[in-house]
């Protein structure tokens, strides 16, 4: 398996570390779904990867993880942080979206 689209299945939740044992996949699609907190910092074991977007999950929030994204990232529709490190910087896009802010007030 090259890429994995998972983009809008109505999936909620978060996204398992266990995403990080797919080290040959170079191709994840998670977007418009109702995914919620982070990234699981075992996406840095996919060194395959080049593609990731998990645009228009507005509850996505925190860093990204520590991935050097090859051809494409659009974390839009988010509140990831982070930025494109890659040669297509055409490719990339991103938001600084405030549901980490309003988690960060839930949890007060």
């Amino acid at each position: 398996m090259d890429w994995l689209g998972l983009s809008a299945n109505q999936l909620t939740g978060t996204l398992p570390s266990e995403l990080g044992q797919l080290g040959f996949v170079q191709a994840l699609y998670f977007g418009a779904n109702r995914l919620h907190g982070t990234l699981p910092t075992e996406m840095a074991h996919m060194r395959s990867l080049a593609e990731l977007k998990v645009l228009d999950n507005e509850q996505l929030c925190g860093p990204l993880p520590d991935i050097r994204y090859k051809h494409a990232l659009d974390i839009s529709g988010t509140g990831l942080l982070g930025a494109c490190d890659g040669p297509a910087l055409g490719d990339c896009a991103g938001s600084l979206g405030s549901a980490c802010a309003h988690e960060a007030r839930d949890e007060l």
